[in-house]
Formats: C-alpha cells, sequence, structure tokens
C-alpha cells in the first residue's frame, strides 16, 4: 500500500510526537495491559469467511475470544452459546480435506467442512491429546495412557499402556513363599486354578472380534512419558523413563509480594 505525502507527514508528526513522550518508571512497571494486549492464537472459522482468535482481556487474566469477518467490519466477543461453536487452533484435517478435529477444553471434536455441523465425540475430565487422522479415514487421540479411535460409528479403545508387570510374570525367588507352595497342597491348587482361569480369559479376549485389545503392560521398573500410534493404526511408539529416576531439582524463585504477607516461592527451571 503506497501512501500520500499527507499520509506520511502525520505518520511521522505521530511517531515523533510518542517518541517525544517518556516513559516513566511507575508506568514502565506497570501492568503492561497499557501497551495493549497481543493475538496469542488465531484461526480460521470452518467456512472461511471469519478470522477468530483469543486476546487478554484487559484489567483481568481471562483470554476472550474474538471474531472479525472478512469484510473488515468491528471485532466481536463470542460470548456465551456462541461458544460452543467455536473451533482451535489445533485443528487437524483428513485425507481427504472434507472434516477438521480439534480439542477444545481437553474434548474431541469432529466438524463437517461441507455444511459445517459439529459432533462432540468426548465430554469429560480426562483431556485428549495427541490428535491425528488415519489412512483409513479414522480418528485417534490419546487420553491419558489410553489410546482410542473413532471410525464414525463409535469409539473404541486402540491401546491401553500399563507401567506394571503382566498378569502371569514369574515373581522374584522367595525362600518362604516357594516353600509354603511347595508343602501346601490347597496353595498349590488354588495357584493353578487362578493360572488356568487367566489362560482362558487370555484365550477368550483373543478369539472375541468384541473385545477391546489387552493392555500392553511394559513393566513395573519404567514410568511412561510419552507415546504416539502410527498413522495405520498398527504400531505404537512408547517413550519411558526407569521409575524413580532423578528428574533433577526445580529451582525456587523468591516471591515477596504476596496475598499471604510471608515469602513465597515459585517453581523455575530444572536443574
Amino acid at each position: 500500500m503506497r501512501l500520500t505525502p499527507f499520509a506520511l507527514a502525520l505518520l511521522a508528526t505521530s511517531l515523533a510526537a510518542h517518541a517525544s513522550e517518556p516513559i516513566t518508571l511507575s508506568q514502565a512497571m506497570a501492568d503492561p495491559d497499557w501497551i495493549g494486549p497481543p493475538v496469542e492464537a488465531g484461526w480460521w472459522r470452518w467456512d472461511g469467511k471469519a478470522a477468530q482468535y483469543t486476546l487478554k482481556r484487559s484489567g483481568a487474566s481471562i483470554r476472550d475470544a474474538w471474531q472479525v469477518g472478512l469484510d473488515g467490519g468491528a471485532a466481536a466477543r463470542l460470548e456465551g452459546a456462541a461458544r460452543a461453536d467455536l473451533d482451535d487452533a489445533s485443528a487437524v484435517l483428513d485425507l481427504a480435506g472434507g472434516r477438521s478435529a480439534f480439542i477444545r477444553n481437553g474434548d474431541v471434536f469432529v466438524r463437517d467442512l461441507r455444511h459445517g455441523a459439529l459432533v462432540q465425540l468426548t465430554r469429560g475430565n480426562s483431556a485428549a491429546a495427541r490428535l491425528q487422522w488415519s489412512r483409513d479415514g479414522a480418528l485417534a487421540w490419546r487420553s491419558g495412557a489410553e489410546w482410542l479411535r473413532w471410525d464414525g460409528r463409535g469409539i473404541q479403545q486402540a491401546a491401553l499402556l500399563r507401567s506394571e508387570d503382566a498378569p502371569g510374570t514369574p515373581l522374584e525367588p522367595d525362600d518362604l513363599r516357594d516353600r509354603q507352595l511347595r508343602l501346601v497342597a490347597t496353595l498349590q491348587e488354588d495357584r493353578a486354578r487362578r493360572d488356568a482361569a487367566r489362560v482362558q480369559a487370555d484365550a477368550w479376549r483373543q478369539a472375541d472380534p468384541t473385545r477391546a485389545p489387552a493392555p500392553v503392560y511394559l513393566g513395573k521398573d519404567v514410568d511412561i512419558v510419552d507415546s504416539a500410534l502410527s498413522p495405520d493404526g498398527r504400531w505404537l511408539l512408547v517413550a519411558t523413563t526407569a521409575k524413580g529416576a532423578d528428574a533433577g531439582t526445580a529451582g525456587k524463585m523468591p516471591k515477596y509480594v504476596t496475598e499471604s504477607g510471608y515469602e513465597e516461592f515459585e517453581d523455575v527451571r530444572t536443574r
């Protein structure tokens, strides 16, 4: 855009006026709201006819959702029921480009981009993460140690990770326990029956297509850090650490101006 000489002169005058006004110490140390809040996240509305974004409310820590149309009209803050139709900056498209999926307030939503219909897939206190479309058009995401999959008809468990030993894992040697099992026949029979019932239950699970897959046991000596499901849903990549591993010590930054009147500490980077 080319500015006219008058506009350039007006801009130069305005900049000079602001430059001549020194910033006082009290203003520099004040709440930065006087500078003006920046847009923190922005995305297109599903139909591409408006942009939506979040903005910090002046004088508060609340982040409001705003919308501005392509016609350049005034931006409007979205309130009440209008927030239920919001998309999100984290939206991902399926391979065909006809649907978008996103996580809002920890729940999973799918938007049909042909007519804008919005479907909520989850509603709970366990936040979803790692949202991804698979090559067959299904949607997968992680919820805690569990991976879930939606194929357009229903939600099924794709995988469940557990940082514990699998049932039936041989126990560590113990002289007293081994002696009890060797000398008391009823204890031997009880254990044999438990093992037989577990083996039968596993066989029934594997033969029954209506059952969820068995949990994946990684052993009791690890903690699960993260996991990622492959696009075809056949493989699962898991990152673990040794249980009880030293993760370092978080630094403590003192805070002297507090509501309690006492010195408090805030955790900072791990050392």
